[in-house]
This record gives structure tokens, C-alpha cells and sequence, in this order.
């Protein structure tokens, strides 16, 4: 794990690709070119790491995945005949920039004011040290169409 250049991101986790504290969110664009207006049309996001997806289709916003337990997410209704821009955006979270970092056994999901204590004493830690989450997209997500 290190700082990098920044460079558009890939699949994978944005720690290993040089934005190791980021806590924003990315926004992943994908093109399908369809013949005709589908029936059915499921967008389906199974490897990820985040805090919340959501997703646009030309435009318009198209709501949560998977934030109802529903996985995949029918999108046929926003989608037409031709070329049909859908945009991913995964968001991170403050953890990776705020912490707590140095926690000796990591409690994911809790952060009390004492786990900032937690730290090595006497010299900056390597970046192997820090607990960190691997937010990202790891893999494309699927259409399927039907």
C-alpha cells in the first residue's frame, strides 16, 4: 500500500490503487447498446465493497442497490433502444481517513473516543500497520436481459 499518482480508478480496492484514506465516492460509467426497449433488464452488482450503491440510467436517477435486501435491481423501465449510458457510483466511508487505525484487535463497525489511543508509540508506522477497508468495485456488474 503507498500514495500515488492519481490515475482513473479499476476494479479492485482503492487502497492498493494509491488512495488508501479516500472517503469519498467513484462513480463507474458503463455503455449497453440495446436493438430494442427491453421487458426485463437486471442490474445486478455482486462484488463490492461499500458503504452504499447507487446508480443512474441516462440521467436519471435510478435509486440503491441492494439497500432492500433485493439484489438484482430491475432497470428495464429506464432503459430505450440504442446507446444507454449507466453510471455506478460506490461510496466509501470516514474510516479510512479519520480511523481508528492502530487498533491491536480491529472492532469493525464500532468507534469510541478511546480506540484513538491505540497507537505506535515513538515512530510513524509503516503503511502495512494501518487497519484499513478495501472500498471498490471489484468486478464489471452484469445486465441481463430478458
Amino acid at each position: 500500500m503507498g500514495l500515488a499518482v492519481s490515475k482513473p480508478l479499476q476494479y479492485g480496492a482503492w487502497k492498493s490503487q494509491g488512495r488508501p484514506f479516500y472517503s469519498g465516492a467513484a462513480v463507474y460509467r458503463y455503455e449497453a447498446v440495446l436493438d430494442e426497449k427491453p421487458k426485463i433488464a437486471l442490474l445486478d452488482v455482486q462484488k463490492h465493497m461499500s458503504t452504499a450503491l447507487s446508480f443512474t440510467v441516462n440521467g436519471q436517477y435510478g435509486g440503491l442497490i441492494g439497500a432492500d435486501g433485493v439484489k438484482p435491481v430491475e432497470i428495464a423501465g429506464l432503459l430505450h433502444a440504442g446507446k444507454n449510458a449507466i453510471a455506478i457510483r460506490v461510496c466509501g466511508s470516514l474510516k479510512n481517513l479519520l480511523g481508528p487505525h492502530f487498533m491491536k484487535k480491529p472492532i469493525r463497525g464500532s468507534a469510541w473516543p478511546a480506540m484513538w489511543k491505540d497507537a505506535p508509540a515513538f515512530r510513524q508506522p509503516g503503511p502495512d500497520s494501518y487497519d484499513l477497508l478495501d472500498f471498490g468495485l471489484t468486478e464489471s456488474p452484469r445486465l441481463t436481459i430478458g
